[in-house]
C-alpha cells in the first residue's frame, strides 16, 4: 500500500499492451520484467518462434474460458526478432498520440452509447472537469447497430457531461476517468455482470480507484496525464498509502475502458 511500490505495480502493465490490465498484472507477477508476451501458436504465426523446451508456460484468464498459456519473449527461440517487427506487431496497434484530436474524441464518446452511457458537454466553470450521472430513469433507447435481420438498440443508464471549454486530450482523459466510476461500480451495476456491487464506498475510495484506472490507460496508450502524477504526488505527501481500493476491481475496470 505504499504509494511508490503501487506506482511502480501500476508502470509494469505499460511493456505489456497486447494483454488486458488484468492479465498483464498476472504475467508480471509469475514473471516480473516480462515484456513481449504471445501464446504459442502466435510466436510461431507471426514470428516464427517456438517455445524452448521445457521452458515454463504463464497462466493468463481467458474470455468466456478459464485460463490460457502464454510466453515471454525470452522463452522463446527462432527467427530473430527485429525493432520493426516489435513496433508493429506490439507498440503501435495499442498506442495513441500523444494528442487526442476532436475527430478521434467523437469516434470514442460514440462507443459509449453500446455501454449504456451518454455524452453530453456543459460550459463548466474552471475548475470542474465532469461528471458521471446516475439516470433517475432509464432514458430512451440508443440505435448501435443493424443487421438485415434486426435493429439492437441499448438503454442508456448514466450520462458523462465534460467541460466543454476543455481541449479535446483533456475531453478524453475526463471520459476516462468517469468511466472508472462506472465500471468500478460506483454508480451500482445497471444488471450488468461485468461490474460489481460497490456503491456504498467512501468518496475517497471512489475517487482515488477511478483516477487510477484513468492513469492505467492513459500510461498504456502513451497520453500524458499530468492530472493523475499531480494527485498521487500530493495524496503521497499527506496519505504516505493508498486507502483501501481493490486493486483486483481497478484493473478489471481498466480492461473495460480499454474494450469500449
Amino acid at each position: 500500500r505504499e504509494i511508490d511500490a503501487f506506482q511502480d505495480m501500476l508502470k509494469s502493465l505499460k511493456p505489456l499492451p497486447n494483454l488486458a490490465p488484468f492479465n498483464a498484472m498476472l504475467v508480471q507477477m509469475q514473471k516480473p520484467g516480462s515484456r513481449w508476451v504471445l501464446s504459442a501458436g502466435q510466436w510461431k504465426d507471426r514470428f516464427g518462434r517456438y517455445p524452448k523446451p521445457g521452458s515454463r508456460p504463464l497462466v493468463i484468464m481467458r474470455p468466456f474460458g478459464p485460463i490460457s498459456f502464454v510466453y515471454e519473449y525470452g522463452d522463446t527461440e527462432g527467427r530473430e526478432v527485429t525493432d520493426e517487427m516489435i513496433r508493429k506487431h506490439f507498440v503501435e496497434p495499442f498506442r495513441a498520440e500523444q494528442v487526442v484530436d476532436a475527430e478521434t474524441l467523437y469516434d470514442f464518446t460514440e462507443k459509449l452509447h453500446r455501454e449504456g452511457i451518454r455524452y453530453r458537454e456543459e460550459p463548466y466553470g474552471t475548475t470542474m472537469g465532469g461528471q458521471i450521472i446516475r439516470m433517475e430513469r432509464i432514458d430512451s433507447k440508443h440505435l448501435v447497430k443493424t443487421t438485415s435481420v434486426a435493429n439492437h438498440f441499448v438503454e442508456q443508464h448514466a450520462c458523462i457531461v465534460v467541460n466543454s471549454s476543455l481541449k479535446p486530450t483533456e475531453k478524453f482523459i475526463t471520459v476516462l476517468h468517469e468511466l472508472g466510476h462506472f465500471f468500478c461500480g460506483h454508480l451500482g451495476t445497471f444488471g450488468m455482470k461485468h461490474i460489481p456491487v460497490r456503491d456504498d464506498l467512501t468518496k475517497e475510495i471512489e475517487e482515488f480507484e477511478a483516477e487510477t484506472a484513468c492513469w492505467i490507460c492513459c500510461n498504456r496508450l502513451g497520453i500524458d496525464n499530468p492530472g493523475t502524477v499531480d494527485y498521487l504526488a500530493g495524496y503521497k505527501e499527506e496519505h504516505g498509502q493508498i486507502p483501501p481500493v481493490s486493486i483486483d476491481t481497478i484493473l478489471k475496470a481498466a480492461g473495460c475502458i480499454e474494450n469500449v
